[in-house]
């Protein structure tokens, strides 16, 4: 990294050595589908490392639909969890769908587990409004409440290699 420090004619040089590793992770790819209702939800990879825990999802809606359609109260979010019922919080994620059409391939990061699980459990769920209102329902511990999707949940073992 060059670095320009006023005063000082040429720039202070920092070498910082980085190195990938990788060779801990465990890559997990499933391709496991589910059907709710008009919605294909598909867990493409679950990645667990050091640092987090990466989940790729695909969601489908019928050609006919668009998924900028869904309304929010049809959104979908992800909770992981391991054999144990423990939960890794999110911690970021994107989509895209690249032609703004019927497919949405979301990347979710997560807490790291602790250790590597048994199994993994994704549970996806809809945000709870208040009635007829776009205002979140909130729970007595003040966290937002969800209603989980039964027929789309998916338990994955964890086979290291």
């Amino acid at each position: 990294m060059d670095l320009e420090v006023s005063g000082i004619q040429d720039p202070f040089k920092l070498n910082i050595p980085v190195e990938m590793n990788t060779k801990n992770n465990v890559v997990l790819t499933p391709s496991i589908s589910r059907k709710y209702e008009n919605i294909n939800l598909k867990l493409e990879k679950i990645e667990l490392t050091p640092i987090t825990t990466n989940l790729t999802t695909r969601l489908e809606v019928p050609k006919n639909m668009k998924i900028s359609s869904l309304e929010p109260r049809n959104s979908i979010g992800y909770h992981l969890f391991n054999e144990q019922g423990e939960q890794v919080h999110i911690t970021g994620g994107q989509g895209s769908s690249a032609t703004n059409g019927n497919v949405l391939i979301m990347d979710t990061r997560f807490e790291p587990f602790a250790s590597i699980p048994k199994s993994i459990t994704l549970k996806p769920y809809h945000h709870v409004y208040k009635d007829n209102t776009t205002e979140f329902e909130m729970g007595a511990d003040g966290h937002i409440k969800v209603e989980y999707i039964p027929e789309l949940e998916i338990t994955i073992p964890v086979t290291p290699k």
